[in-house]
């Protein structure tokens, strides 16, 4: 298992001084402070692949503004909006992973209640966290675990439903 976590990403140049919007990857509370190295993943080429968190400002909306002190312009910026960071778990606060309960076991279901199958296990990845689910007669198969994709997660009734893109499941 990787010492480091996948805990931000970067969606959009705010300014000219190289402030990116980011918010905390899914599943996350929003990690990153003052300080803190990061790793720019994947890479860009002629770019510097860490940065320290020099300053963050509150948007109030669940993202942050953040200046990093390797990336002093909006020219360095716009290259690394879709990234993400990625940061030693050794700095990271105890029980930063913690969701409430464990996925495994539950039900993925798509938004008409069609069975997908069910969660096995939640795997790490540099870009997001990825379901492996257990279909019925099809295989396992691995699923983004990204906001973009959850409609709902009843604990309770141990049901995820997912909007997947078509094809998908397919890969």
């Amino acid at each position: 298992m990787s010492n480091w976590a996948n805990v931000a990403e970067l969606t959009k140049v705010k300014n000219l001084e190289g402030g990116l919007v980011v918010r905390a990857c899914a599943g996350l509370p929003f990690l990153l402070e003052e300080g803190m190295n990061v790793a720019f993943v994947p890479p860009v080429l002629r770019l510097s692949r860490t940065g320290t968190v020099s300053r963050l400002v509150e948007q109030g909306d669940g993202r942050f503004v953040v200046y990093f002190d390797s990336i002093p312009s909006i020219n360095e910026a716009e290259k690394l909006v879709g990234h993400f960071c990625l940061v030693n778990k050794a700095d990271l606060p105890e029980g930063w992973d913690s969701t409430g309960f464990d996925l495994a076991g539950l039900e993925v279901r798509l938004p008409d209640d069609q069975l997908v199958g069910t969660v096995v296990d939640v795997l790490e990845n540099p870009a997001h966290p990825l379901l492996e689910i257990e279909r019925p007669s099809a295989g396992n198969a691995l699923v983004p675990l990204v906001d973009e994709f959850i409609v709902e997660v009843d604990e309770a009734a141990g049901v995820i439903v997912m909007d997947l893109p078509a094809g998908l499941l397919e890969l």
